[in-house]
């Protein structure tokens, strides 16, 4: 189990005031943490437009499946 798995984890386990603690003192620390930089009504068009082509193809998984191996592979 990676450090990253293990830290989730951990974080999973402690109640939700406990965690918007450590949010906000990361954020505090580290400014906006969050991984998904904001996204222009043309950017969002576009990713929205290649997902189309991409499920044309037929490259796509089926949403069940996708979420039963989310569940499976975070123990929700």
């Amino acid at each position: 189990m990676s450090i990253l798995e293990k830290n989730i984890e951990m974080l999973s386990i402690l109640p939700e005031e406990s965690q918007i603690k450590i949010y906000s003192y990361l954020v505090d620390n580290f400014g906006n943490i969050s991984p998904f930089a904001p996204l222009s009504k043309e950017e969002i068009l576009a990713e929205l437009k290649e997902a189309r082509e991409c499920y044309d193809r037929g490259e796509y998984k089926d949403f069940d499946l996708a979420v039963d191996e989310m569940c499976e592979k975070y123990g929700i």
